[in-house]
């Protein structure tokens, strides 16, 4: 309810002040953007527990789809990326996994995964990610 709170009315009201107009662009992100942020802060911080933000996802929706992909890549990351043509930050040498128990070998990683159930997934790939088409930022 805070996020929803802050994107509806605190942000668009930066608006108006000199200082903080920019601000006003948090709110066009919408409460998944600002979700994912505190997420990955609270992560990177090593305080996902403390975390009093909503864990529900609603799967039936672009975003709650989209976030089986962000979170998957947040909790269980890649030591280098499968770039074919190269055109990557961290492209992997030849044979070498995208991931190793090295870096997604952890607990973090292996909650997350026991967290996504087969409703969930069929849930994001026959509801969810077809709603992308409707949204300018993930239609691709």
């Amino acid at each position: 309810e805070d996020l929803s709170t802050a994107v509806e009315v605190g942000y668009p009201s930066c608006v108006n002040s000199t200082a903080l107009s920019s601000g006003a662009i948090y709110g066009s992100m919408g409460t998944f953007y600002l979700n994912q942020y505190y997420r990955s802060v609270a992560r990177e911080c090593e305080l996902s527990d403390r975390l009093a933000l909503s864990t529900d996802i609603d799967y039936t929706t672009c975003v709650g789809a989209y976030s089986l992909i962000t979170e998957l890549e947040a909790w269980c990351p890649r030591d280098c990326e499968d770039c074919e043509d190269g055109n990557c930050d961290n492209p992997c040498a030849d044979d070498q996994p995208e991931r190793t128990a090295a870096t997604c070998g952890t607990d973090e990683c292996g909650d997350y995964l026991a967290s996504v159930t087969d409703e969930d997934l069929s849930t994001a790939v026959e509801v969810g990610y077809p709603s992308c088409v409707n949204s300018t930022a993930l239609s691709s």
